[in-house]
């Protein structure tokens, strides 16, 4: 009788870790969970984390690394890091975007890893210039106490206009919905052999992470105030899944393009203040996230910091020139 009770002890014991471990990471049905939806407050420094047809936008060599803890002072907080490279480039007479990137993010047991490669054709259009493009991400992930079954591949896909006064682009992610599975191995003091479910004779249950599809807007301007210093630069970024929708709404004040101040309301969750600064190519921005939501609220807001370099890229043909230069001794 007292082994009985241990042993069933032991089933529920394990059962809680596993309600609780798949209720932190956003279950869906029997052992099938949604990953996480990543959300970086300075989105409009790297576009091409939400749409490959923004490598090359810049019209420079653009490089962006970024960092992000959210909901510190919460237990299994998450964060995220991110690298990216883009830039246009021409072959034969045509506009190409080209970039790579990477993303790390983590939340509790959970740990997911993507490298992905973005290629798109660029054409003017209406005084700016219009790129559409396909991006390949490989994806890896680790689940504490799980043996990886398997790899997903991911397909994204975007349109990108640019212009000197404004930016839109929209994009679909994910979109042959990878799924990501596990075998995770139960304790054995929680395996009944006597019992007649199966789920209680089971050694490994598997573990099923679906990425949605996700549909992706952004846009941004740059307004100049007359007969001042400053531009306003405001932007905005909208994303759903078909279940849930989300969005930030960013305004930032530059002062001659080296220093900006900014607040953005990003909905249902917080308020982002944002200071950055870039001279001679270099760049580096910080944003805190201050929560207003009944989650949010139980942490200590959220930090994030986002650096990078540019490089000028001049792709215009150089003249010869037609008389050797005259030396004067």
């Amino acid at each position: 009788m007292i082994g009985e009770r241990k042993m069933a002890s032991g089933r529920n014991k394990y059962r809680l870790k596993v309600i609780i471990l798949l209720s932190f990471l956003g279950l869906v049905r029997s052992h099938s969970m949604a990953q996480t939806d990543a959300f970086m407050s300075q989105y409009y420094e790297i576009p091409t984390l939400y749409n490959p047809a923004a490598a090359g936008s810049s019209g420079d060599l653009r490089f962006r690394g970024a960092g992000r803890l959210q909901w510190t002072g919460t237990e299994n907080n998450p964060r995220n890091f991110a690298l990216t490279a883009d830039m246009p480039l021409t072959l034969a007479g045509r506009g190409f975007g080209i970039g790579l990137r990477g993303f790390s993010q983590s939340e509790g047991p959970l740990r997911m890893m993507s490298a992905g490669m973005q290629v798109g054709y660029r054409f003017r259009l209406g005084g700016g210039s219009l790129t559409a493009a396909l991006e390949g991400r490989y994806g890896n992930g680790r689940l504490k106490g799980s043996e990886r079954k398997d790899n997903d591949f991911s397909i994204d896909a975007g349109l990108f206009y640019a212009h000197h006064s404004f930016w839109a682009g929209i994009s679909g992610l994910d979109l042959n919905s990878p799924v990501m599975s596990f075998v995770r191995r139960r304790p054995e003091e929680t395996v009944d052999p006597e019992s007649t479910e199966e789920s209680d004779v089971a050694e490994t249950e598997n573990v099923e992470i679906k990425t949605k599809r996700t549909v992706c807007l952004m846009a941004g301007g740059n307004i100049p105030l007359s007969a001042t210093l400053f531009e306003l630069l405001p932007s905005v970024i909208m994303k759903s899944d078909f279940d849930r929708l989300r969005g930030e709404l960013t305004g930032r004040l530059r002062y001659k393009k080296l220093i900006s101040l900014g607040v953005g309301y990003r909905f249902d969750d917080a308020v982002v203040l944002t200071l950055a600064a870039e001279i001679k190519g270099f760049f580096i921005g910080y944003s805190y996230d201050c929560p207003v939501s009944s989650w949010s609220k139980k942490s200590d807001g959220s930090h994030e910091i986002v650096a990078g370099y540019s490089v000028k890229l001049d792709f215009r043909p150089k003249e010869k020139n037609k008389y050797k230069s005259i030396r004067i001794m």
